[in-house]
């Protein structure tokens, strides 16, 4: 999804617990420069909306680490769905 926005010429930054993982530094490098990673709290700063999606048992962790108050007055799409 955040591909899909920054091909149309969206800013995205990812938040994550490891934004320094493999996988989310191979996605940035593909992207160039408005693609960008960071820890889960700045994400939620950085976005106008944001895009939550998480495993729903980790979605109550997310929005602790996100700062709900990051969250507050903004577009929230939340895709959480139960996976098993």
């Amino acid at each position: 999804m955040g591909a899909g926005f920054v091909r149309n010429g969206h800013r995205v930054l990812i938040g994550s617990r490891s934004p320094g993982r493999a996988e989310l530094v191979a996605w940035r490098a593909g992207l160039g420069e408005r693609a960008s990673t960071g820890p889960n709290e700045d994400a939620a700063r950085f976005g106008e909306a944001i895009v939550f999606a998480t495993r729903r048992e980790g979605a109550e962790n997310a929005l602790d680490l996100a700062g709900r108050e990051n969250l507050a007055g903004k577009i929230v799409i939340d895709t959480t769905n139960p996976i098993g």
